[in-house]
């Protein structure tokens, strides 16, 4: 009975202030309406916050070779003024990984045509030549990865006198190595893989002084900034277990050598005092290298 009356007295009183009533409703629907707009936008700029608390950490791990060439890339596009490069080969990556290396040596070629300051220091030819010998020296039977092919040879090429053009017609070195392949072939096996290991050594070389080559004629057309210079490694009196690409001078990537493992670990860095280590340790790379060869 009791409860039967409550009911009736709640009714007569939304009936007697149905409109003030709806009006609150709405107001209370409304006002949690913004209070989860409100807190949707918080979340939103707190992510976003975030993100970039964790791309302007000043030194983080970014992955191993060749996987890194990507991320190397996609820094050194926001150059606008400067990059210098320590590394082990002007070919960096074209073997282990082609796609990405293509994307990297046609970056380095557009910054170099806008005239900024592009300065590339590499192994010198005969460490070049100890270094490929180093990468796959537990290589017994060897066999070319099919992207390096494609990339070299062109795509489904699978025998040696199908090809039909050097790997750059207008360059000298790429010429010599389309005359390498085309004479020392075996002549009973004629197909890619079956190109020796020395032979193929020869031919990475080839190719790494054809991009080479390539990186001096876009400076010399372009008439820009461009430097090159070499350096000696491990077995030839100076030890390198630094990669370093730095970016206007404020912020780089480099990448670790561990010799015993042989993996190459790869960090991106704003920290000024590690940007700062890597320039003083490619300036005393190349005093003591330049030391070295005046002693010989």
């Amino acid at each position: 009975m009791g409860k039967s009356n409550f009911v009736e007295r709640f009714k007569n009183v939304y009936e007697s202030h149905r409109e003030i009533i709806n009006i609150i409703v709405l107001v209370l629907t409304f006002v949690m309406f913004f209070i989860a707009l409100v807190q949707t936008i918080f979340s939103w700029i707190q992510t976003k916050q975030l993100g970039e608390i964790t791309e302007n950490i000043y030194t983080r791990y970014l992955g191993k070779f060749p996987s890194n060439i990507s991320d190397i890339t996609e820094n050194l596009d926001k150059a606008q003024d400067s990059i210098l490069i320590l590394s082990d080969m002007p070919g960096y990556g074209v073997y282990s990984s082609s796609k990405g290396f293509e994307k990297y040596y046609d970056l380095l070629n557009e910054k170099i045509i806008n005239k900024l300051t592009v300065t590339l220091i590499c192994y010198g030819k005969k460490e070049r030549a100890e270094q490929v010998k180093r990468q796959f020296k537990n290589t017994n039977k060897f066999e070319f990865n099919r992207e390096f092919k494609n990339h070299v040879f062109g795509p489904g090429l699978v025998k040696l006198n199908e090809i039909k053009k050097p790997f750059c017609e207008d360059d000298k070195e790429s010429k010599n190595l389309f005359k390498f392949i085309k004479k020392r072939s075996d002549k009973n096996k004629n197909d890619i893989d079956s190109l020796k290991k020395q032979r193929f050594f020869v031919m990475i070389d080839s190719l790494n002084n054809s991009i080479e080559s390539n990186f001096r004629t876009t400076a010399e057309n372009a008439s820009t900034n461009f430097s090159y210079k070499t350096i000696s490694i491990p077995g030839t009196g100076i030890s390198n277990n630094i990669f370093a690409w730095i970016i206007d001078g404020r912020y780089a990537i480099f990448s670790l050598v561990t010799l015993n493992s042989e993996d190459e670990l790869t960090f991106f860095t704003m920290d000024p005092n590690m940007i700062a280590y890597l320039n003083r340790y490619i300036r005393n790379l190349l005093e003591q290298d330049q030391e070295k060869k005046q002693n010989n």
